[in-house]
């Protein structure tokens, strides 16, 4: 659920940083897309499974 705090809301328009959970059951996938958002400045969490996923705080 979707929270209305501004803090929640991630990066500012223009902004390359944020946080990012990169869910996906292919490793090299997620580690592929990961490390381009890493290297945009994200903080990027991966999951394997939607049902081991949590949103990085």
């Amino acid at each position: 659920m979707a929270s209305s705090n501004e803090t929640d809301r991630g990066p500012a328009s223009g902004d390359a940083t944020g946080r990012v959970l990169v869910v996906d059951d292919e490793p090299t996938v997620s580690e592929v897309v990961a490390e381009c958002l890493e290297r945009a400045g994200s903080t990027v969490q991966r999951a394997a499974a939607g049902t081991s996923a949590t949103c990085p705080r």
